[in-house]
Protein backbone atom coordinates (compact mmCIF):
# COMPACT_ATOMS: atom_id res chain seq x y z
CA UNK A 1 0.00 0.00 0.00
CA UNK A 2 2.82 2.41 0.91
CA UNK A 3 4.69 1.65 -2.31
CA UNK A 4 1.61 2.37 -4.48
CA UNK A 5 1.01 5.68 -2.74
CA UNK A 6 4.67 6.66 -3.29
CA UNK A 7 4.46 5.68 -6.98
CA UNK A 8 1.32 7.81 -7.48
CA UNK A 9 3.02 10.75 -5.76
CA UNK A 10 6.09 10.47 -7.99
CA UNK A 11 3.87 10.26 -11.09
CA UNK A 12 1.94 13.40 -10.07
CA UNK A 13 5.14 15.36 -9.47
CA UNK A 14 6.49 14.27 -12.85
CA UNK A 15 3.31 15.36 -14.63
CA UNK A 16 3.38 18.73 -12.91
CA UNK A 17 7.00 19.28 -13.96
CA UNK A 18 6.18 18.32 -17.55
CA UNK A 19 3.20 20.68 -17.59
CA UNK A 20 5.36 23.52 -16.28
CA UNK A 21 7.98 22.94 -18.98
CA UNK A 22 5.35 22.85 -21.70
CA UNK A 23 3.74 26.07 -20.52
CA UNK A 24 7.12 27.76 -20.23
CA UNK A 25 8.13 26.77 -23.77
CA UNK A 26 4.71 27.55 -25.27
CA UNK A 27 3.84 23.93 -26.01
CA UNK A 28 5.84 22.56 -28.91
CA UNK A 29 6.89 26.00 -30.13
CA UNK A 30 10.50 27.03 -29.64
CA UNK A 31 11.24 29.80 -27.16
CA UNK A 32 11.61 33.17 -28.89
CA UNK A 33 15.22 34.34 -28.84
CA UNK A 34 15.84 37.04 -26.26
CA UNK A 35 17.24 39.47 -28.82
CA UNK A 36 14.70 38.68 -31.54
CA UNK A 37 13.77 42.33 -32.13
CA UNK A 38 17.39 43.25 -32.79
CA UNK A 39 18.21 40.13 -34.77
CA UNK A 40 15.36 40.92 -37.17
CA UNK A 41 16.66 44.40 -38.05
CA UNK A 42 17.44 44.98 -41.70
CA UNK A 43 21.04 44.11 -42.58
CA UNK A 44 21.51 47.62 -43.95
CA UNK A 45 22.07 48.55 -40.30
CA UNK A 46 25.54 46.96 -40.28
CA UNK A 47 28.02 49.17 -38.40
CA UNK A 48 25.45 51.04 -36.34
CA UNK A 49 25.78 51.24 -32.55
CA UNK A 50 22.55 51.66 -30.57
CA UNK A 51 22.87 54.53 -28.08
CA UNK A 52 19.17 55.33 -27.59
CA UNK A 53 18.81 55.88 -23.80
CA UNK A 54 15.07 55.07 -23.71
CA UNK A 55 15.41 51.81 -25.61
CA UNK A 56 18.57 50.73 -23.77
CA UNK A 57 16.81 51.27 -20.43
CA UNK A 58 13.86 49.15 -21.55
CA UNK A 59 16.11 46.53 -23.13
CA UNK A 60 18.14 46.19 -19.92
CA UNK A 61 14.93 45.43 -17.99
CA UNK A 62 13.46 43.20 -20.69
CA UNK A 63 15.53 41.89 -23.58
CA UNK A 64 12.32 41.27 -25.56
CA UNK A 65 11.72 45.04 -25.70
CA UNK A 66 10.59 46.26 -29.10
CA UNK A 67 12.48 49.30 -30.44
CA UNK A 68 10.54 52.51 -30.97
CA UNK A 69 11.65 53.90 -34.29
CA UNK A 70 13.53 55.94 -35.28
CA UNK A 71 16.11 54.46 -32.92
CA UNK A 72 19.08 56.67 -31.94
CA UNK A 73 22.34 55.15 -33.16
CA UNK A 74 25.87 56.27 -33.96
CA UNK A 75 28.34 55.33 -36.65
CA UNK A 76 31.93 56.25 -37.48
CA UNK A 77 31.96 59.27 -39.78
CA UNK A 78 34.63 57.70 -42.00
CA UNK A 79 32.97 54.27 -42.12
CA UNK A 80 31.92 54.72 -45.73
CA UNK A 81 28.40 53.59 -44.84
CA UNK A 82 25.67 55.15 -46.98
CA UNK A 83 22.75 56.54 -45.01
CA UNK A 84 19.77 55.59 -47.16
CA UNK A 85 16.17 56.75 -46.94
CA UNK A 86 15.22 53.25 -45.79
CA UNK A 87 17.79 53.43 -43.02
CA UNK A 88 16.50 56.79 -41.79
CA UNK A 89 13.02 55.30 -41.29
CA UNK A 90 14.50 52.98 -38.67
CA UNK A 91 17.38 54.98 -37.23
CA UNK A 92 18.44 58.45 -36.23
CA UNK A 93 22.13 58.27 -37.12
CA UNK A 94 24.72 60.32 -35.21
CA UNK A 95 28.22 60.45 -36.77
CA UNK A 96 31.26 60.18 -34.52
CA UNK A 97 34.96 60.86 -35.00
CA UNK A 98 38.00 59.61 -33.14
CA UNK A 99 41.63 60.56 -32.86
CA UNK A 100 44.37 58.04 -32.07
CA UNK A 101 45.93 60.47 -29.56
CA UNK A 102 42.70 60.77 -27.54
CA UNK A 103 40.96 58.26 -25.26
CA UNK A 104 37.44 59.25 -26.32
CA UNK A 105 35.22 59.59 -29.38
CA UNK A 106 33.28 62.74 -30.25
CA UNK A 107 29.64 62.21 -31.25
CA UNK A 108 27.72 64.91 -33.14
CA UNK A 109 24.13 65.16 -31.87
CA UNK A 110 22.58 67.99 -33.92
CA UNK A 111 24.31 71.12 -32.56
CA UNK A 112 25.59 69.31 -29.48
CA UNK A 113 28.82 67.34 -29.29
CA UNK A 114 29.18 64.44 -26.89
CA UNK A 115 32.29 62.65 -25.61
CA UNK A 116 32.28 58.93 -24.86
CA UNK A 117 35.25 56.88 -23.59
CA UNK A 118 36.88 54.54 -26.07
CA UNK A 119 37.03 51.99 -23.26
CA UNK A 120 33.30 51.21 -23.62
CA UNK A 121 32.77 47.63 -24.81
CA UNK A 122 30.02 46.88 -27.33
CA UNK A 123 28.42 43.53 -28.19
CA UNK A 124 27.36 42.56 -31.69
CA UNK A 125 23.73 41.41 -31.94
CA UNK A 126 22.73 40.65 -35.49
CA UNK A 127 23.66 43.63 -37.65
CA UNK A 128 23.94 46.18 -34.82
CA UNK A 129 26.00 46.73 -31.69
CA UNK A 130 24.94 47.87 -28.24
CA UNK A 131 26.80 48.54 -24.98
CA UNK A 132 27.80 45.46 -22.99
CA UNK A 133 27.33 47.28 -19.68
CA UNK A 134 24.11 49.22 -20.27
CA UNK A 135 23.73 50.88 -16.82
CA UNK A 136 27.28 52.22 -17.01
CA UNK A 137 26.80 53.40 -20.59
CA UNK A 138 23.65 55.28 -19.60
CA UNK A 139 25.65 57.10 -16.91
CA UNK A 140 28.33 57.96 -19.48
CA UNK A 141 25.68 59.21 -21.91
CA UNK A 142 23.96 61.28 -19.20
CA UNK A 143 27.30 63.05 -18.64
CA UNK A 144 28.43 63.15 -22.26
CA UNK A 145 27.58 66.70 -23.41
CA UNK A 146 30.88 68.36 -24.25
CA UNK A 147 31.90 71.67 -22.71
CA UNK A 148 34.88 73.37 -24.29
CA UNK A 149 37.59 75.10 -22.28
CA UNK A 150 37.89 78.89 -22.61
CA UNK A 151 41.67 79.23 -22.99
CA UNK A 152 41.47 82.82 -21.73
CA UNK A 153 44.95 82.55 -20.22
CA UNK A 154 47.35 81.46 -22.94
CA UNK A 155 50.93 80.54 -22.11
CA UNK A 156 54.01 80.02 -24.21
CA UNK A 157 54.69 76.36 -23.38
CA UNK A 158 58.30 76.67 -24.58
CA UNK A 159 58.91 79.20 -21.79
CA UNK A 160 56.84 77.48 -19.10
CA UNK A 161 58.69 75.91 -16.20
CA UNK A 162 56.25 73.22 -15.05
CA UNK A 163 56.04 71.54 -11.67
CA UNK A 164 54.72 68.45 -13.49
CA UNK A 165 55.05 67.57 -17.17
CA UNK A 166 51.88 67.48 -19.24
CA UNK A 167 52.32 63.70 -19.46
CA UNK A 168 51.24 63.56 -15.82
CA UNK A 169 47.69 63.64 -17.15
CA UNK A 170 48.14 59.89 -17.69
CA UNK A 171 48.35 59.34 -13.92
CA UNK A 172 45.14 61.30 -13.41
CA UNK A 173 43.46 59.22 -16.13
CA UNK A 174 44.64 55.98 -14.48
CA UNK A 175 43.08 57.08 -11.16
CA UNK A 176 39.92 58.09 -13.02
CA UNK A 177 39.62 54.57 -14.47
CA UNK A 178 40.09 52.90 -11.09
CA UNK A 179 37.33 55.03 -9.58
CA UNK A 180 34.96 54.28 -12.47
CA UNK A 181 35.58 50.55 -12.01
CA UNK A 182 34.12 50.96 -8.51
CA UNK A 183 30.89 52.50 -9.78
CA UNK A 184 31.69 56.20 -9.26
CA UNK A 185 32.05 58.93 -11.87
CA UNK A 186 34.85 61.32 -10.82
CA UNK A 187 34.94 64.91 -12.04
CA UNK A 188 37.57 67.63 -12.16
CA UNK A 189 37.67 69.70 -8.99
CA UNK A 190 39.48 72.74 -7.60
CA UNK A 191 42.64 73.89 -9.33
CA UNK A 192 42.48 71.11 -11.93
CA UNK A 193 39.03 72.27 -13.01
CA UNK A 194 40.30 75.86 -13.13
CA UNK A 195 43.37 74.91 -15.19
CA UNK A 196 41.28 73.02 -17.75
CA UNK A 197 38.68 75.77 -18.14
CA UNK A 198 41.00 78.77 -17.98
CA UNK A 199 43.93 77.53 -20.07
CA UNK A 200 42.92 74.12 -21.47
CA UNK A 201 45.78 72.55 -19.57
CA UNK A 202 47.33 71.90 -16.17
CA UNK A 203 48.31 75.00 -14.18
CA UNK A 204 52.12 74.93 -14.53
CA UNK A 205 52.87 75.90 -10.92
CA UNK A 206 50.26 73.66 -9.26
CA UNK A 207 51.34 71.27 -6.49
CA UNK A 208 48.68 68.62 -7.04
CA UNK A 209 45.60 67.61 -9.02
CA UNK A 210 42.02 67.32 -7.79
CA UNK A 211 39.06 65.03 -8.43
CA UNK A 212 35.62 64.92 -6.82
CA UNK A 213 33.26 61.98 -6.18
CA UNK A 214 29.67 62.35 -5.09
CA UNK A 215 29.06 60.91 -1.63
CA UNK A 216 26.25 58.69 -2.93
CA UNK A 217 28.72 57.00 -5.34
CA UNK A 218 31.52 56.42 -2.86
CA UNK A 219 32.21 52.81 -1.92
CA UNK A 220 34.40 51.55 0.94
CA UNK A 221 35.76 49.08 -1.62
CA UNK A 222 37.38 52.01 -3.43
CA UNK A 223 39.19 53.05 -0.26
CA UNK A 224 40.23 49.43 0.27
CA UNK A 225 41.63 49.28 -3.27
CA UNK A 226 43.90 52.26 -2.75
CA UNK A 227 44.81 51.19 0.79
CA UNK A 228 46.05 47.80 -0.43
CA UNK A 229 48.20 49.13 -3.29
CA UNK A 230 51.91 48.34 -2.78
CA UNK A 231 53.81 51.44 -1.67
CA UNK A 232 56.42 50.82 -4.38
CA UNK A 233 53.88 50.52 -7.21
CA UNK A 234 52.97 53.21 -9.77
CA UNK A 235 50.24 54.51 -7.44
CA UNK A 236 50.14 54.46 -3.65
CA UNK A 237 47.82 55.82 -0.98
CA UNK A 238 49.44 58.90 0.57
CA UNK A 239 46.85 59.92 3.16
CA UNK A 240 43.21 59.89 4.25
CA UNK A 241 41.65 62.91 5.92
CA UNK A 242 38.26 63.25 7.60
CA UNK A 243 35.61 60.54 7.78
CA UNK A 244 33.38 59.13 5.01
CA UNK A 245 30.36 61.02 6.36
CA UNK A 246 32.17 64.37 6.68
CA UNK A 247 35.11 66.05 4.99
CA UNK A 248 36.54 62.86 3.52
CA UNK A 249 39.59 63.15 1.29
CA UNK A 250 42.03 60.58 -0.09
CA UNK A 251 45.36 61.52 -1.63
CA UNK A 252 46.90 59.06 -4.08
CA UNK A 253 50.56 59.49 -5.02
CA UNK A 254 51.79 58.84 -8.58
CA UNK A 255 55.45 57.93 -8.19
CA UNK A 256 56.44 58.40 -11.85
CA UNK A 257 55.64 62.11 -11.63
CA UNK A 258 55.91 62.60 -7.84
CA UNK A 259 52.34 63.86 -8.16
CA UNK A 260 49.73 63.86 -5.37
CA UNK A 261 46.11 63.56 -6.54
CA UNK A 262 43.45 64.63 -4.04
CA UNK A 263 40.13 62.79 -4.27
CA UNK A 264 37.39 64.70 -2.45
CA UNK A 265 34.03 63.31 -1.43
CA UNK A 266 31.35 65.85 -2.40
CA UNK A 267 28.34 66.22 -0.10
CA UNK A 268 24.98 67.80 -0.94
CA UNK A 269 23.29 70.10 1.54
CA UNK A 270 20.22 72.04 0.50
CA UNK A 271 21.12 74.38 -2.37
CA UNK A 272 24.83 73.66 -1.99
CA UNK A 273 27.44 71.00 -2.53
CA UNK A 274 30.60 71.04 -0.45
CA UNK A 275 33.95 69.36 0.13
CA UNK A 276 35.95 69.36 3.33
CA UNK A 277 39.46 69.91 4.58
CA UNK A 278 41.27 69.01 7.82
CA UNK A 279 44.35 70.70 9.29
CA UNK A 280 46.98 69.29 11.66
CA UNK A 281 45.23 71.08 14.53
CA UNK A 282 42.05 69.10 13.61
CA UNK A 283 40.32 72.25 12.34
CA UNK A 284 37.59 71.36 9.86
CA UNK A 285 36.92 73.44 6.74
CA UNK A 286 34.14 73.38 4.19
CA UNK A 287 34.23 74.71 0.63
CA UNK A 288 30.71 75.46 -0.62
CA UNK A 289 29.62 75.39 -4.28
CA UNK A 290 26.32 75.80 -6.12
CA UNK A 291 24.71 72.36 -5.89
CA UNK A 292 26.00 69.97 -8.51
CA UNK A 293 22.90 68.82 -10.39
CA UNK A 294 24.40 67.71 -13.69
CA UNK A 295 27.75 66.77 -15.16
CA UNK A 296 29.20 67.16 -18.62
CA UNK A 297 32.33 66.00 -20.46
CA UNK A 298 35.64 67.71 -21.13
CA UNK A 299 38.80 67.13 -23.12
CA UNK A 300 41.88 67.74 -20.96
CA UNK A 301 45.05 67.14 -22.97
CA UNK A 302 43.40 64.37 -24.97
CA UNK A 303 41.87 62.63 -21.96
CA UNK A 304 38.19 62.42 -21.14
CA UNK A 305 37.01 63.80 -17.80
CA UNK A 306 33.68 64.79 -16.31
CA UNK A 307 33.10 68.36 -15.15
CA UNK A 308 30.15 70.18 -13.52
CA UNK A 309 27.91 71.55 -16.29
CA UNK A 310 27.73 74.86 -14.39
CA UNK A 311 31.51 75.05 -14.55
CA UNK A 312 31.99 78.83 -14.74
CA UNK A 313 29.57 79.44 -11.88
CA UNK A 314 31.48 76.87 -9.81
CA UNK A 315 34.85 78.47 -10.57
CA UNK A 316 33.62 81.99 -9.80
CA UNK A 317 32.38 80.86 -6.40
CA UNK A 318 35.75 79.25 -5.67
CA UNK A 319 38.18 81.83 -7.12
CA UNK A 320 36.14 85.03 -7.40
CA UNK A 321 35.47 87.37 -10.35
CA UNK A 322 39.18 87.47 -11.29
CA UNK A 323 39.37 83.71 -11.82
CA UNK A 324 40.78 84.23 -15.33
CA UNK A 325 43.93 85.86 -13.94
CA UNK A 326 46.91 83.79 -12.87
CA UNK A 327 47.64 83.53 -9.15
CA UNK A 328 50.91 81.91 -8.00
CA UNK A 329 50.31 78.70 -6.08
CA UNK A 330 52.93 79.74 -3.53
CA UNK A 331 50.68 82.66 -2.55
CA UNK A 332 47.51 80.56 -2.40
CA UNK A 333 46.47 79.22 1.02
CA UNK A 334 44.37 76.06 0.90
CA UNK A 335 42.50 77.01 4.09
CA UNK A 336 41.90 80.74 3.61
CA UNK A 337 42.38 81.93 0.01
CA UNK A 338 39.25 80.31 -1.41
CA UNK A 339 36.25 82.65 -1.68
CA UNK A 340 33.96 79.83 -0.57
CA UNK A 341 35.80 78.37 2.44
CA UNK A 342 34.36 78.39 5.98
CA UNK A 343 35.54 76.92 9.26
CA UNK A 344 33.28 74.10 10.42
CA UNK A 345 34.35 73.22 13.97
CA UNK A 346 37.09 70.84 15.05
CA UNK A 347 37.51 67.10 15.27
CA UNK A 348 37.89 65.88 18.86
CA UNK A 349 41.44 65.00 19.85
CA UNK A 350 40.60 61.34 20.46
CA UNK A 351 39.76 61.02 16.71
CA UNK A 352 43.16 62.31 15.51
CA UNK A 353 44.39 58.92 14.29
CA UNK A 354 41.13 58.37 12.42
CA UNK A 355 40.87 61.74 10.67
CA UNK A 356 44.59 62.27 9.96
CA UNK A 357 45.94 59.04 8.49
CA UNK A 358 49.32 59.46 6.84
CA UNK A 359 50.81 56.54 4.91
CA UNK A 360 53.69 58.14 2.98
CA UNK A 361 55.93 60.80 4.55
CA UNK A 362 54.39 63.85 6.19
CA UNK A 363 51.11 65.53 5.33
CA UNK A 364 50.79 69.03 3.96
CA UNK A 365 47.90 69.97 6.26
CA UNK A 366 49.44 72.83 8.19
CA UNK A 367 47.39 75.70 9.65
CA UNK A 368 47.85 79.24 8.43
Amino acid sequence: MGKNRLARWVLCVGLLILLYLLLRSGGNAETEPCHQALLSLNMTAVGLVIVDPVFLSEFHRNCHAIPRYPLMTMIAKDSGHTVTRELLKLFRVLPYTENDAEDFIQVQDNRTFRLLPKSIIYHQIGSVKLPANIPQFLEFWRRSREIECKNVLQRDESETNRTYPLEAIEALADIRDIIINYGAYPFLQGGTLLGWYRECSIIPHTYDMDLGIRHAEFSPSLQHHFATLPTNGPLALYRILGMPWEGYEMTVYAWDFELPVDIFIVYDEGRYSWVGGTSNSLQKYRYYYPRYTSFCSANLLGRHFFVPCNVEETIRVDYGPKWAEDWPTDLYSWSSSGKNVKKAGKWPEHMRKQVLQIFLGSASTSDE
